[in-house]
Parts: structure tokens; C-alpha cells; sequence
């Protein structure tokens, strides 16, 4: 599938306003990959279905089909593989072998993109009833531009992809796009009123705009055809059918697409972009189903303003097209991993966008509860207006090119210790081994820092002796007891939970012999060590709740947008983290759920005797929940972190009210 939206529109089931999500239904006895035919539409040819969550009987339903699914894999025997870092050529969790996957995604045998060659088509059709922008159509260009400079680089979310392999190697973040021959703005061949038969295709935008031209998947092969003998022509060696070649097909606001009968059964419904419980794009095989290796397609409507697919920022490297990059690089990355659905996806079905959106993005993975987006590196974020609609803001949470992006986390086997979690990225890590190391002698090992725009905090080692340490500091000292040659392993983490990981192999030479005391007769050679353990300065809670001025716990706040934590003056310098959490519940196995969502993200920096004040506004998810709920009760937790080390940290509860009679409204964009 591709990944769903927004979590803003799944927030409407996750908080229990609709109905329970139960394993009810659930049918242990069919194989769990069987039953994930239900769970997207058109399956197998049709993938990365984004599933809109919106409360709809028709998401609901998907949601339950989910859960039962979930349960069944729960209860099914056996014991999840033990899930290895996949660099190199790993291959495991291997599941066409038969194993286990746990929660991961899994290998099923079939072959991975590693050179694609994306080719934008904007079908808008003649006249001008439909164009696109040309910001817009710019704004797509400059993203696939920088995304294909930036191939090999681990500086964002594409980097993801490399770690998933096939059998003739490891897997690559490798694009190739040249806007001079990859683009073509289709203004003659019209675009279908109700797809390839009459009344097949029905979908509107908004209950105010009536349904216009929709378009099928049989539509969109056969636009891809004309793009190809238009554009052959001109670029004979580009445009090929080649697995490599991936086909984005870009349609204009208003126009609605269907997947004629989804699920594959006789009388099945359609699944249209814009109809409650919809989808925001999706990726298919555009070859002959016989074809051993057909090119892919991704349907890519205008998801701007829509239902479940807007993400409500609006960074300045996206222009108005944010909300549909967002589902061209949850696309993209799946036709890389997953391009015939015999590549990498998990037991239910779910490639690697799939596992980071509703209703799976909020679930607990280890210590980290994973979300659509992960941390936000810039920007300001959306909000509610002095009106009645949803501000966008302009967070993003992906630097690529030097240009900000807010695209949604990918799946990562190796993160989180390797029991797999959502990730921005994989960042940046290098391992530098001591020289000449000997035994029974400290070598000092020194891992990176990151990148200036998102540093590592945290630290993994592996010494290849059984030993292991975390450490918050870059670099750490390691004594072995024998000569040999050791394998070392550093795991660098962000504080978003990215992680990477990198090897080298380290030569222990033998024990140096002892050292020999020198004595003279005037003068003795004495060495003295001193050790110095410098506290920290600790605040009492009472102390440190003053100094920052937050308000007393259970307090309501009135206003929608922003907690203000007072002032803090750190004593010399510290880093504060602050975040506040709204807590969703879900029936998941027949038992009730809590999970904590993050709606609210700070972190600053204050240098020794500054002060600085602490405003920390919701995020978009948190202003949906809001604006729907009209009274949401929040946790704030604040982490000081000071110069020395020393760590404080405050949770308070609270109570958010939004102004009466305010309802997030969401006003579609019109046309620049």
C-alpha cells in the first residue's frame, strides 16, 4: 500500500469517537497473506494504496479487517527471526524461506528497483478547465531534481530504501530524473468524464464542487502509452518498459480517480480518491501481468486540501504541491522496495510507507511511539486560525538539496536496535578504530556527530569481544583482554529514534610488556592519577517548576494554539526538550489500548546566561484533535539537560480548550 495520509483525519477513530476496532471476524485459519486481499483494494496488481482514515464506514471497516488480521498473525505458532542490521547483502528476515518476520518487513523472493528512472506525466487535457499551476509543475520538477542529485546520500528518507536488498545484492538510493527529458505535460488527449466505460468512475473533491473527469488504472496505462510515443520521438533511448522506469501520473485538482472493483470480486465497489474512506494515491505494474519484468505506474491525484491526504504544511521548497509529494514519496520508496509485491512488505501486505501511516502509525515499537513524520527540523507549524479553518505552516522534517520537505517516515528493519521502527532517515555514521591498539591498553573509539541540521545524541558500541556500551558522548574507551582481530559495530541514534549503523575491523596487537621502574640516586619517577567526579547542579522540582514559570498541573488552558513554559536561564548552558502528548485508545486483540501521540514538539538551545522563552505550539495532528474534540486533555513533558550532564525532567497534566463554536474546517485550496 502507500501510506496513508495525515494522521489528522485517523485521529476520529483512534480517539474512540467511532466505533471500536475489534479482532471480531478475525479467521485464524486462513493464511494471514490471503487475508490482506481484503485490506487493499485491487490486490495484488494494485499497491501502496494510501487509505484514507476519516471515520467512514468504509475505513472502519478496513480498520476491523486490519485488527483481525493482526490478531490471527498474534496467534499464529511460531516465533518471530531474530532481526539482524540488513547491511550489506543480509537478506533476513527471509520470509520466502519460511520465516518469521515479527513485525518487520520481510524478503518474499522477488527483485527490488535499484537505478529508477522517474518520469513525471501531467495529464491536464485541453483547454483550461484543468491545468496545473506552473508553480506547481515546478515545484514537482525541483523535488524529483534534488531528490536524484542527493542518490547515495543518507541525508533523507530515500536512504531508507538501501537497506532492502535482493538476491543479487544489496539494495541502492539511486534516481535518476532530467526535467529536460523526463517530463511531459499532456495537453491534447482529454481526460475520460467516467473513466474507460460510461458511469464507471464517479468521484467529486468536496460536496460544493461537482464530480468531474475521474480517471481508472486502465485510464492511466493508456496515458502512460501516449506519453511514451509522444516522447520516444524526441528521447528514443528514454521511455522504456524496463523494471527500472517508473511512471508518476499527475492529475489536476478536481479530478477523481477510481479503482474499478476493488477486491477483485464480482459486483466489488470502486475505490475513489476523493470518496469517504478513499485513498490519497496508489502504485501498480503497468506491464503485462506475464511480463517478467513491467515497468511501474503511480496514480498521483492533487491532494492538496483533501481529506485525510492534506499534511497541512506548506515548507517553501514544496510550494503548493506538498501534500501530493508527500504520497509521491511514499510511492516512490514502495516501487523501489516492493515494485511487483514479491519484493519487501510484511506478513499483512504493508510495504514500507504502509507501516508508518494510520491505522498502524501510532503503535508502540520498543521504547518509541512511532508516527507519520518523525521531528520536525525547521519551520513553523500549522495551526488554527483566528477563523474557522486549518492555517498551513511551513515545518519540514527532510533537508534535500538545501530545500525543506514534510514527507512521512519509512519502515527501517535496522532501526531501533533492529526490532524496526518508522524513520526520517538514516543518518549519517562513521567509525573511527584506533591505531595500534593493544591488549590489556584503553583504545579510544570515536563515532560522528551527525549532521549540523540534526546531530547524533546517542551512541552504540559493539567491540566484538561480547562487549557492549551506550553512551551519550561520541567517543568511548575499550580495553581487550587478548590479541586479535575484533569486529567493531557503532549504532548512531538522532533524537527522533533515526539510527544507522556501520562496522570496521579492528587489529589487537599483543600486550605491551611491563613497565620497568627507573630509580636514581638523587631521583625517584613517581606517577600520580587523579580521578575528579564533578557533580552536576540539581534543582528540586519545586525549584526548577519556578525558574521555568509552567503552570500548576490540571490547570485548563484556554486558546488553541500554543503552552507557554515561562522562562528558563540555564546554569551555565543546557539544552530543553519539550513535548506534549494526547492520549488515543484503541481496542487491538480484544483488550484496550493507550498510546501517546506527540502533538507538540520543542527543543532549543540556551547558551550560558541567556534567557529564552518557551512557546510550544501544536502541530497540525494536534490542532485537528482539537478542533474535533473542542476539549483534549494533553501531557507536557519538559527535559532540561545541563552543560554537565546533569538531566531534570517535569510532566504536567492539562487540559486544552479550543474557543466555542470554532470547528476545523478544511477549504480546499483553489487553483495559484
Amino acid at each position: 500500500m502507500s501510506g496513508a495520509r495525515t494522521a489528522l483525519a485517523a485521529l476520529a477513530l483512534t480517539l474512540g469517537l467511532a466505533a471500536p476496532i475489534s479482532a471480531a471476524g478475525a479467521q485464524p485459519s486462513i493464511a494471514p497473506f490471503a487475508q490482506a486481499r481484503a485490506l487493499q483494494p485491487g490486490y495484488p496488481h494494485i499497491r501502496g494504496l494510501i487509505a484514507v482514515q476519516d471515520g467512514s464506514s468504509a475505513s472502519l471497516a478496513r480498520d476491523r479487517a486490519i485488527a483481525g488480521a493482526e490478531a490471527a498473525l498474534a496467534s499464529a505458532p511460531g516465533t518471530p527471526a531474530a532481526s539482524a542490521p540488513l547491511g550489506g547483502s543480509s537478506l533476513t528476515p527471509d520470509c520466502a524461506s519460511g520465516e518469521n518476520p515479527g513485525v518487520n518487513l520481510c524478503w518474499w523472493g522477488g527483485p527490488v528497483v535499484r537505478g529508477a528512472i522517474v518520469h513525471l506525466i501531467f495529464w491536464q487535457g485541453p483547454g483550461s478547465a484543468h491545468e496545473f499551476t506552473k508553480t506547481y509543475i515546478e515545484a514537482v520538477e525541483r523535488f524529483f531534481e534534488r531528490v536524484a542529485a542527493a542518490s547515495g546520500q543518507e541525508t533523507n528518507v530515500f536512504a531508507v530504501d538501501a537497506q532492502y536488498g535482493g538476491s543479487d545484492g544489496p539494495g541502492e538510493y539511486r534516481i535518476a530524473f532530467d526535467p529536460a527529458e523526463d517530463v511531459y505535460i499532456d495537453s491534447e488527449n482529454a481526460l475520460p468524464a467516467s473513466g474507460s466505460e460510461p458511469h464507471q468512475c464517479t468521484d467529486a473533491a468536496s460536496k460544493e464542487i461537482a464530480a468531474g473527469p475521474c480517471v481508472t488504472e486502465v485510464d492511466l496505462r493508456r496515458e502512460v502509452e501516449a506519453a511514451r510515443t509522444a516522447m520516444s520521438a524526441q528521447h528514443p533511448a528514454s521511455w522504456g518498459l524496463a523494471l527500472e522506469d517508473v511512471y508518476l501520473v499527475l492529475t489536476p485538482p478536481d479530478v477523481g480517480g477510481c479503482i474499478y472493483g476493488a477486491g477483485e470480486g464480482a459486483g466489488a465497489e470502486n475505490a475513489c480518491a476523493f470518496a469517504p474512506g478513499g485513498y490519497c494515491a496508489y502504485h501498480a505494474s503497468f506491464g503485462s501481468e506475464k511480463a517478467p519484468v513491467p515497468p511501474e505506474l503511480a496514480s498521483l491525484p492533487d491532494d492538496v486540501g483533501v481529506e485525510g491526504c492534506e499534511t497541512y504544511e506548506n515548507p517553501p521548497g514544496a510550494e503548493r504541491a506538498a501534500a501530493t509529494l508527500d504520497s509521491a514519496s511514499h510511492e516512490l520508496s514502495e516501487i523501489i522496495t516492493d515494485p511487483l509485491g514479491s519484493g519487501w512488505h510484511d506478513e499483512l501486505g504493508f510495504e514500507a510507507g504502509d507501516k508508518c501511516v494510520p491505522p498502524l502509525a501510532f503503535e508502540a515499537v520498543g521504547a518509541f511511539i512511532v508516527g507519520a513524520y518523525g521531528g520536525p527540523l525547521g519551520g513553523e507549524p500549522s495551526h488554527l486560525g483566528s477563523g474557522s479553518e486549518v492555517i498551513s505552516g511551513t515545518l519540514y522534517n527532510q533537508l534535500i538539496g538545501g530545500a525543506g520537505y514534510w514527507l512521512q517516515d519509512e519502515w527501517s528493519n535496522s532501526a531501533s536496535a533492529a526490532g524496526g521502527s518508522c524513520v526520517q532517515r538514516m543518518i549519517p555514521v562513521a567509525l573511527t578504530p584506533p591505531g595500534g591498539a593493544l591488549a590489556g591498553v584503553p583504545a579510544t573509539f570515536s563515532g560522528s556527530a551527525g549532521e549540523p541540521s540534526d546531530p547524533a545524541d546517542y551512541w552504540v558500541w559493539s567491540f566484538g569481544d561480547g562487549a557492549q556500551v551506550g553512551s551519550a558522548q561520541p567517543s568511548v574507551a575499550h580495553t581487550y583482554a587478548t590479541p586479535g582481530t575484533y569486529t567493531v559495530t557503532l549504532t548512531e541514534y538522532d533524537r527522533y529514534g533515526n539510527s544507522n549503523t556501520t562496522t570496521a575491523a579492528l587489529a589487537v596487537g599483543p600486550a605491551p610488556p611491563p613497565a620497568t621502574a627507573t630509580r636514581s640516586a638523587s631521583t625517584t619517577v613517581t606517577t600520580i592519577t587523579t580521578t575528579t567526579t564533578r557533580r552536576a547542579r540539581r534543582y528540586s522540582l519545586a525549584a526548577l517548576v519556578k525558574e521555568l514559570g509552567m503552570p500548576a498541573p490540571g490547570r485548563r488552558l484556554a486558546g488553541a494554539g500554543a503552552i507557554a513554559l515561562g522562562h528558563a536561564t540555564c546554569p551555565p548552558a543546557c539544552s530543553l526538550t519539550a513535548r506534549i502528548y494526547a492520549h488515543v485508545s484503541r481496542r487491538r486483540h480484544g483488550r484496550r489500548v493507550r498510546r501517546a501521540v506527540l502533538i507538540g514538539y520543542l527543543h532549543v538551545v540556551v547558551a550560558a546566561g541567556r534567557r529564552r522563552a518557551l512557546a510550544l505550539r501544536l502541530n497540525g495532528v494536534g490542532a485537528r484533535m482539537l478542533s474535533q474534540l473542542h476539549s483534549l486533555p494533553v501531557e507536557a513533558a519538559l527535559i532540561v539537560t545541563d552543560a554537565e550532564g546533569g538531566s531534570f525532567s517535569i510532566r504536567r497534566s492539562y487540559t486544552l480548550s479550543a474557543p466555542p463554536r470554532r470547528r476545523a474546517r478544511r477549504a480546499r485550496a483553489a487553483p495559484q
